[in-house]
């Protein structure tokens, strides 16, 4: 098994944007001590300064009211020099998540969560991708994976998460198959390539893909100092031909994709 090394792709995603020209501004808008959201932030913003893009952050505190985000949220519409807007997640549970990111200006949703954006996924239409999915896709390309010759299968508990890789993949690779937590046996043993984000340490076993597969994991849990993703790494290493690691797979991907999207 191979692991593939999300930095490099990373570091060649962040090139291409510096040698476009291209710049822009990121606001980061983040609430609460969430010490991993905090973290989270801080790698956005090392990133950001290495390819140019301005970058600012909003700090609010855990008891801060809906109304007070949103305020901030509409001014930073207005501003010209901001082109992305992002709500770090998970926001405290007192607050409507998706009431705040209704907020953001659909131009300047560079996570692609706003409604109007995944209304317009679901019509197969990508003026930019989501940047996990850019992550998955830039993958692909390292590896030089035709997905028309592939089936996907996608391993999942978010409703909203799944909606841009069903109307990609549906229509461009050999199968597209949406895994549900209780249906998990035959759902991924079709799979040749395995996308699992389903946020639960070391789930993913050999037993549950195919010879070969190729897995990409987006999971992420924290434990203590340490981040596990969703697959068991020692279990897949004498099945699986690829796998992402966790940490150093899809999220330095992640981010440099969130920065392309930032940049015009």
């Amino acid at each position: 098994m191979h692991l593939i090394d999300g930095k490099k792709i990373a570091e060649r995603i962040e090139e291409e944007i510096k040698s476009s020209g291209k710049t822009g501004g990121l606001a980061v808008v983040l609430v609460g001590n969430n010490p991993e959201s905090h973290l989270y932030v801080k790698l956005k913003e090392a990133a950001a300064k290495r390819v140019g893009i301005y970058f600012e952050k909003y700090l609010f505190e855990e008891t801060a009211s809906e109304q007070k985000i949103i305020k901030k949220i509409n001014d930073l519409n207005t501003q010209k020099n901001i082109t992305g807007i992002i709500i770090q997640l998970p926001l405290p549970e007192k607050l409507d998540t998706n009431k705040i990111i209704h907020a953001i200006n659909p131009l300047k949703d560079v996570d692609g969560y706003h409604p109007e954006n995944l209304i317009a996924f679901q019509k197969n239409k990508f003026d930019f991708f989501p940047p996990v999915l850019c992550a998955v896709l830039q993958i692909f390309k390292e590896l030089n994976v035709d997905i028309k010759t592939k089936t996907i299968t996608l391993l999942t508990k978010s409703e909203i998460f799944p909606i841009p890789y069903i109307a990609y993949f549906k229509n461009r690779a050999k199968e597209f198959h949406f895994c549900s937590e209780n249906a998990t046996d035959i759902c991924l043993l079709s799979g040749d390539i395995v996308i699992t984000a389903i946020g639960k340490k070391h789930y993913l076993k050999s037993e549950m893909i195919k010879k070969d597969a190729i897995v990409i994991d987006i999971g992420a849990i924290k434990k203590g100092k340490n981040v596990y993703g969703d697959a068991d790494s020692k279990s897949l290493a004498q099945k699986a031909s690829y796998l992402t690691p966790t940490p150093g797979g899809v999220g330095p991907i992640t981010v440099a994709c969130l920065l392309k999207n930032v940049a015009k």
